[in-house]
């Protein structure tokens, strides 16, 4: 991928604006996020894996940092699908 996109003249210029606080509330820590909570903690770690890795410079870092990212929410996605009794709270009213 690296000599993919330096033959293709693809940069990343870096992006310094990634901050937890710009997230949905949903993905930020201390939310009210059904699931459970190791899961989370490991999306938060790709969360801040990625916010370093988008200020710097190396598209393939930028690269596998999303795809942590994708992966960690995926787990609790498929969590959430599996168990969905966290779903009874929001029927509620």
């Amino acid at each position: 991928m690296a000599n993919a996109s330096k033959v293709a003249g693809v940069q990343w210029l870096g992006r310094s604006g990634l901050r937890v606080d710009s997230l949905p509330y949903e993905l930020r820590p201390g939310g009210n996020r059904p699931g459970s909570n190791e899961l989370w903690q490991h999306a938060d770690a790709a969360m801040e894996r990625l916010a370093m890795a988008a200020s710097g410079t190396d598209l393939v870092a930028v690269a596998n940092a999303f795809r942590d990212v994708g992966e960690a929410l995926l787990a609790v996605a498929d969590e959430l699908e599996q168990d969905d009794t966290w779903r009874a709270g929001s029927r509620a009213g």
